[in-house]
């Protein structure tokens, strides 16, 4: 989470994947601004670490709907 505000200074425009698990804060990230004050291109998905290999079908449609509800 450090790096993140770091790396839009550099002019990154958007993330792919977030380890949930490892701190990343997906909501706060969301609600970040590029360099230029745009929107961020976010694509995220459900943990490939822990949802989707040790989850429900039911924890796989909560976590969707908590990354929509929380997503751009």
């Amino acid at each position: 989470m450090a790096m993140v505000p770091r790396l839009i200074e550099a002019g990154i425009a958007g993330f792919q994947g977030f380890q949930y698990e490892a701190g990343m804060d997906y909501p706060r990230i969301c609600r970040m601004r590029t360099r230029d004050g745009g929107p961020l291109m976010i694509w995220a998905g459900v943990s490939v670490t822990r949802t989707l290999p040790l989850g429900t079908p039911d924890d796989v449609r909560d976590e969707l709907r908590w990354l929509v509800e929380n997503g751009p």
